[in-house]
């Protein structure tokens, strides 16, 4: 004969493993989804990481460049100063017109951080085309025209700024090894 009791206590065993066995892969679910949340802000935390470091160069780059451009507005600040103190003690009754033309291009040679670009001298109007930089940071520069005129009192007809621009010297192409020229 079957005892039934027997045979409901070996199956209430049977239903306690396979609940022991169902439980025990919720915990491992669990653990495999709490090691892929960790990866996971691995690599977010990286991918921030990149990120600022990219943007400090970036911003590094930028300040180097603003830098740059404001030294080389002061050094011709200082020399539209100096061309002004010039054209100030040029005596307007001299025979000689051109002893201002000769210390401007005095002036503009025996300074490290300027360049002629033109300069000339037509009805007592000296006209100059100027690049100035700074020695140390030569990426960058200010090019200025001017219209002087010696010994004139009032400064606004003295010296006249005609142009003010931002220098950059040309960018020279990199060289690209492996490229297709189309032959």
């Amino acid at each position: 004969m079957i005892n039934h009791k027997r045979i409901s206590r070996v199956f209430s065993c049977l239903n306690c493993q396979d609940k022991l066995i169902r439980t025990r892969s919720k915990r491992g679910a669990a653990s495999a989804l709490i090691i892929l949340l960790i990866v996971l802000l691995i690599f977010f935390g990286m991918l921030a990481m990149v990120t600022a470091s990219a943007d400090l160069r970036l911003a590094q780059r930028r300040a180097d460049w603003t830098r740059s451009y404001y030294l080389a507005d002061q050094q011709a600040e200082k020399m539209i100063a100096q061309l002004d103190n010039i054209l100030i003690n040029a005596d307007p009754f001299s025979e000689d017109q051109s002893s201002a033309f000769h210390a401007v291009r005095q002036l503009i040679d025996q300074n490290d951080a300027a360049e002629i670009i033109e300069l000339n001298e037509f009805d007592a109007v000296i006209f100059a085309e100027i690049l100035v930089f700074d020695p140390d940071f030569a990426t960058q520069g200010i090019q200025f025209s001017v219209a002087m005129r010696p010994g004139q009192a009032d400064a606004t007809t003295r010296l006249s700024i005609i142009s003010w621009l931002q220098w950059q010297p040309p960018a020279e192409p990199a060289e690209k090894p492996g490229l297709w020229d189309g032959e």
